[in-house]
């Protein structure tokens, strides 16, 4: 599930961008529902885009944090056995300030089969077999 806070100034044009590698396919499966007109997939670049649009300052502390959750199914490759698959490249987000006028960047790590952020799944169990 990706989230996005902003803590600060209003800001504009913001987007989500990550890549899914060739062995990575959505299943078209979007969460929630009324944010899939809102994401993208490029099959040639394999970029997905969410674009929030804007976000006033406190959007995710003080008012409603939004969210998007979409489904993936991976297909592994015979040399990624015994080491965790990418499922995920880094996230990268992007939006002007409109108090500043500055480009504001942040990003957030790639992700793995291992599913750092899922207390449920043991490093072991992101092993492909």
């Amino acid at each position: 599930m990706w989230q996005v806070k902003n803590y600060f100034n209003n800001v504009k044009n913001v987007k989500a961008k990550a890549v899914l590698p060739h062995n990575v396919e959505l299943t078209g499966k979007i969460f929630p529902e009324d944010q899939a007109q809102k994401f993208t997939f490029d099959s040639q670049s394999r970029e997905i885009i969410w674009d929030l649009g804007n976000l006033e300052a406190g959007t995710g502390v003080i008012t409603p944090l939004p969210n998007i959750a979409f489904q993936i199914s991976l297909t592994p490759s015979s040399n990624q056995k015994g080491e965790p698959a990418l499922l995920i490249s880094e996230v990268k987000i992007q939006g002007e300030d409109e108090w500043t006028e500055q480009i504001l960047n942040s990003s957030s790590s790639a992700i793995n089969t291992t599913l750092p952020d899922d207390p449920t799944i043991s490093e072991e169990m992101g092993i492909v077999k």
